[in-house]
C-alpha cells in the first residue's frame, strides 16, 4: 500500500491510498502518483467545499426558519389576542357611550394603558426584525449608544470607530450591531472585566468589528456557548467569518467579526 498526503494550498484535506502488489515501487510511478496526489487534492477540496457550503445553507435556512417560527408566536399568541381584546372592549364603549357615560369612560380607562403596552409589544417585534437605531441614527452612531447602554459604575466602555460606516448592506448593518450587542452582553456579563473597547471600521470591502474586555479571559477548558453560536452563523452566512481570542495583552478576551460591506 502506498499512502500520499492531499494538500490544497498548503493545507492537508486527506490522504490517498494505493493497493499495489509490488513491495517497491520506480522513481517514476512514485512521481506519478504525487502528480496524481496533487490532482486529488484539490477535487477533494472542492469536495470539502461543497459540503461546507452546503451544511451552511443549511445552518442558514435553519435559523431564518426557527426565526419565523418566534415571529408568528410573537404575532399570533400574542399581539393578536391583546388587539382582539382591546378591539372588542372599544366596541362596548361605543355601545355603553349612549346610556352609559361613565361605563364608557372607564372602559377606555383600561383601554388606553393596555393599547399602549400593545404597541410596546409592536415595536420590540419590529426591533427584532432590524434595530431601529439603525435607520434613525445611522451605525456608527447607533453602535455609540449601544455601547454607552452598557456602561456603568463598574464597567468603563469606549468606541473607537469609524464615522464612515456608511453603505453598508442592510444584511451587514444587521449583523455588525447584533454581533457588537452579543459581544458586549458576553463581556459585561461574564468577563469580570473594568474596561471594554468596541471597534468598528472598514478596510478593503470588508467591515471589521471587534469587541475586547481586560476580564478574566477564556479557560483552557472553555466550551463556546449559544451567544458565540449565534454571533458566527450571522458572520458565516453573510460570507464573512469570527474569531475568538485572547485579547493582544495577553489578557481578557477578544471577539473579532470581519463582514463582507455588500452582499452578492
Amino acid at each position: 500500500m502506498e499512502e500520499r498526503p492531499l494538500r490544497y494550498g498548503g493545507a492537508a484535506v486527506g490522504t490517498m491510498t494505493v493497493g499495489t502488489s509490488a513491495d517497491t515501487l520506480s522513481r517514476r510511478t512514485r512521481a506519478r502518483l504525487d502528480r496524481l496526489a496533487d490532482q486529488v487534492g484539490v477535487a477533494a477540496h472542492t469536495v470539502l467545499l461543497s459540503h461546507r457550503v452546503h451544511a451552511s445553507r443549511e445552518e442558514a435556512v435553519g435559523a431564518r426558519e426557527e426565526e419565523r417560527r418566534r415571529l408568528y408566536r410573537d404575532l399570533h399568541d400574542g399581539l393578536g389576542p391583546s388587539l382582539a381584546a382591546l378591539a372588542l372592549n372599544a366596541e362596548v364603549a361605543r355601545e355603553s357611550l349612549p346610556a352609559d357615560p361613565d361605563r364608557a369612560a372607564a372602559l377606555l380607562d383600561r383601554v388606553v394603558p393596555a393599547l399602549n403596552a400593545t404597541v410596546g409589544e409592536v415595536r420590540s417585534v419590529v426591533h427584532g426584525l432590524r434595530p431601529s437605531a439603525l435607520d434613525d441614527l445611522g451605525l456608527a452612531a447607533a453602535l455609540r449608544e449601544l455601547a454607552a447602554s452598557f456602561a456603568g459604575p463598574r464597567l468603563r466602555v469606549r468606541t473607537v470607530l469609524e464615522d464612515d460606516l456608511t453603505g453598508l448592506s442592510a444584511a451587514t448593518e444587521v449583523a455588525t450591531y447584533r454581533i457588537a450587542a452579543e459581544a458586549l452582553h458576553n463581556a459585561s456579563r461574564h468577563a469580570g472585566a473594568d474596561e471594554v473597547v468596541l471597534r468598528a471600521r472598514r478596510e478593503d470591502g470588508r467591515v471589521r468589528v471587534s469587541v475586547e474586555d481586560d476580564g478574566q479571559g477564556m479557560r483552557p477548558d472553555h466550551v463556546p456557548g449559544v451567544g458565540i453560536a449565534s454571533m458566527t452563523s450571522r458572520a458565516e452566512e453573510l460570507g464573512g467569518r469570527l474569531g475568538l481570542s485572547t485579547g493582544p495583552g495577553g489578557r481578557g478576551t477578544l471577539v473579532e467579526a470581519v463582514l463582507p460591506v455588500a452582499i452578492a
